[in-house]
């Protein structure tokens, strides 16, 4: 009996401790994806930029 209490105790702590992972691998994609918009949003500008300096 206390070996199915163990094993249901390290079931719910092995799927708590993938969720959080993923969670974390979830922020750290939205964290790059808005580095790469900034990127790509400084990039827009900066060839905005040129042209009208140009013209």
């Amino acid at each position: 009996m206390i070996l199915c209490g163990t094993a249901l105790t390290s079931s719910f702590l092995q799927s708590s401790l993938f969720a959080s992972v993923v969670s974390f691998g979830v922020a750290a994609m939205a964290a790059a994806i808005g580095v790469l918009f900034i990127l790509i949003g400084l990039g827009m500008w900066d060839v905005a930029k040129r042209t009208a300096s140009t013209t």
